[in-house]
């Protein structure tokens, strides 16, 4: 029984010092643009050895550490150890042999620490003052970037001090995965997940959007469901709803991915109609056309972005143009995306979704909608965007619309916060083209 003890006491410290590896090596990755879940993917593929408990101890700790490390960088600048404890027992439910091992380790640096998982964000503050004897001052604004404040776009009647710390708190937990279930196999699905003994919950407006909380054994429901359950995030959802397509129509995804919302439209479309799918990046669109090939749609056609300049003006129903952005709606998702993006990041990507949005403009016929969608909350790279697009396209009218989340009616500009689903926060804004273009 005593060497039974000891060699799992062996096989935690071991555990802990591979978690410490795997911090410090992603962390220098990151530090160089590099994102956290593919360094991640690296560091796992050159550790088989590991089974999967241990593998998702590490990644857990990974995500943790950059959740927190508005914090912990405050208490112990690079002290990983520390930093790496703290940051988990922020996050756990529950004790783990591997984290018990570092606490013993630490035991003088950090008293008390304790899971504290179950606790709102300013309880966590409390705790984390009380494990480093309130030798920090450290809020709830230090765990994003300090540019973020100014550059939130703030709703009418709120304060921007109210709307930073309410975005700050919903960046600190992790949303539920999500799942649509295509059209026709509704029942077929939620009677498979109800027999593998999944907890889902359907959402209670968007009826084909269930969220779930056991996302490895969806990923490999999702893999034998032949295109009939997609992996896509609500907001994601909510942007096909609001392209509102109809079968028979011709519509381009401009920066269509991997193509989740092109696939998206091919269902609310039923098949009927013409798609095209396209982006820059030759390895992602391989991706799409793999997802594609599990599906029974034959509307979509992918093929390299071509520069909106060389399609024919006039040629879609509709253009979604899901642009590139700086991603802060994903922070939750991407906890390691907040320290990775600078501020200049904004101001880049705001230019550049300026020229994308005139240029798609005029492939869109006359009567037919544009919807342009970014996965971000700042100011400019929102409405700042469309008041200059509104400027110089008189023939495109905002196009009132239903917020697919609260049922309420909108203006043509659909902001989706983060707490909303929770899921990723998306801005999202709907036009109809008029006229032809005079320019």
């Amino acid at each position: 029984m005593i060497r039974e003890v000891q060699m799992h006491a062996r096989a935690a410290q071991r555990l802990a010092e591979v978690a410490l590896k795997a911090v410090a090596d992603i962390e220098e990755r990151v530090a160089t643009g590099h994102p956290a879940d593919f360094a991640l993917k690296r560091f796992l593929h050159h550790h088989r050895e590991l089974g999967g408990r241990d593998r998702r101890f590490i990644s857990n700790m990974i995500f943790s550490y950059f959740r927190w490390k508005g914090w912990t960088r405050i208490a112990f600048d690079n002290h990983h150890p520390a930093a790496c404890l703290c940051a988990w027992m922020l996050d756990a439910d529950a004790p783990h042999p591997a984290a018990d091992a570092l606490a013993m380790r630490l035991d003088s640096a950090l008293p008390d620490v304790h899971p504290a998982g179950h606790e709102d964000t300013g309880s966590k503050l409390k705790s984390f003052m009380k494990w480093t004897s309130g030798r920090v001052e450290a809020s709830l604004l230090d765990l994003a970037p300090a540019w973020l404040a100014d550059e939130l776009w703030i709703p009418e009647g709120v304060s921007p001090a109210e709307h930073s710390v309410r975005c700050i708190e919903s960046f600190q937990s992790r949303p539920p995965t999500w799942l649509r279930l295509t059209t026709g196999s509704e029942d077929k699905v939620l009677d498979e997940l109800a027999e593998r003994g999944f907890e889902v919950q359907r959402h209670k407006i968007l009826q084909n959007a269930l969220s779930v909380t056991s996302p490895l054994q969806v990923t490999s429901l999702h893999s034998a469901r032949n295109g009939q359950l997609e992996v896509q995030d609500l907001a994601s959802q909510c942007v096909g709803v609001l392209c509102a397509p109809k079968p028979g129509e011709s519509w381009w995804d401009v920066c269509a991915g991997s193509g989740g919302k092109a696939l998206h439209l091919a269902d609310l479309m039923t098949n009927q109609g013409r798609i095209l799918g396209s982006d820059i990046r030759p390895g992602i669109l391989k991706q799409f056309a793999h997802r594609i090939r599990k599906t029974r749609y034959s509307c979509i056609t992918v093929r390299s972005a071509p520069a909106p300049a060389d399609v024919p003006a006039s040629t879609f129903d509709g253009v979604l143009l899901d642009a590139p952005c700086s991603g802060t709606g994903t922070w939750s998702r991407n906890p390691d995306a907040r320290w990775r993006t600078a501020l200049e990041t904004i101001t880049q990507r705001a230019e550049r979704q300026r020229m994308l949005l005139n240029e798609a403009a005029a492939t869109v016929k006359p009567g037919g909608r544009l919807v342009y969608s970014v996965c971000t909350i700042t100011r400019r790279e929102t409405v700042d965007v469309l008041s200059d697009f509104e400027a110089h396209h008189p023939d495109f009218k905002a196009l009132r619309t239903t917020h697919p989340l609260s049922g309420l009616e909108s203006d043509g500009r659909v902001w989706i916060w983060p707490w909303e689903g929770p899921c990723d926060g998306m801005f999202v804004a709907v036009y109809v083209r008029t006229t032809p273009s005079q320019g």
